[in-house]
C-alpha cells in the first residue's frame, strides 16, 4: 500500500469583516480565526495589510501549536463618505486563503 500525504487546507472564519457607518479617523477592531482542515504544516504567515489596518494581535487557540489561531486586527476609518476595502491573504505552507475587510464611513449630515 502507498500511503499519499495530504496537504494543508487553510480555512478562514469570517471571510469577509464588515466595519460599518465609522466616524472618520476613529480605530474599530476586529477578528478572524484560521484553522488547517487538510495534513501536516509547518509554518503559517499572514501578509501585510494596508496601511489603514493592522494586525494588532495573534494567538493559537490551543497550546504547542500554531493553528487554529485567532487574529485581532484594528482599522482606521478615512474621510467621512468613503468606502473602502482590503484582503488580507493567510498561507499554510503552500495552501492560501483570505478574510475581505470592508470599511464604510458615514456621511455628512
Amino acid at each position: 500500500q502507498t500511503r499519499t500525504e495530504r496537504k494543508p487546507k487553510v480555512e478562514i472564519y469570517t471571510a469577509i469583516i464588515f466595519l460599518d457607518s465609522m466616524k472618520p479617523r476613529a480605530k474599530q477592531k476586529g477578528t478572524f480565526f484560521i484553522r488547517n482542515v487538510g495534513g501536516d504544516y509547518s509554518k503559517v504567515l499572514i501578509s501585510n495589510p494596508e496601511k489603514w489596518i493592522k494586525v494588532i494581535r495573534t494567538e493559537s487557540l490551543y497550546p504547542g501549536k500554531k493553528l487554529p489561531m485567532r487574529v485581532d486586527i484594528e482599522a482606521i476609518a478615512p474621510e467621512r463618505g468613503k468606502t473602502v476595502g482590503s484582503e488580507i491573504r493567510v498561507r499554510v505552507d503552500e495552501a492560501e486563503a483570505s478574510v475581505r475587510i470592508e470599511l464604510s464611513t458615514r456621511k455628512k449630515r
